[in-house]
């Protein structure tokens, strides 16, 4: 059962399959957890507005182009 301020997190590739992108010792997707609502409400939509639109990688660094002689 989903309460107030708890949510489901699950992710899914094709076919219907459930492939989490969070271990599920942090977040189980397959049980309601307030921690998958703070993430959905308060991480998530800063780090999709501020990061993925201005194309910003935090877990990357940018490689140096190489000269060609």
């Amino acid at each position: 059962m989903v309460e107030r301020g708890k949510i489901v997190l699950a992710e899914f590739a094709y076919g219907g399959k459930l492939l989490p992108t969070f271990p599920t010792w942090i977040i189980d997707g397959t049980k309601p957890s307030s921690l998958a609502w703070y993430l959905k409400s308060e991480v998530l939509p800063p780090n999709y507005w501020h990061g993925m639109l201005t194309s910003l990688e935090w877990l990357v660094s940018p490689e140096m182009k190489k000269e060609v002689a």
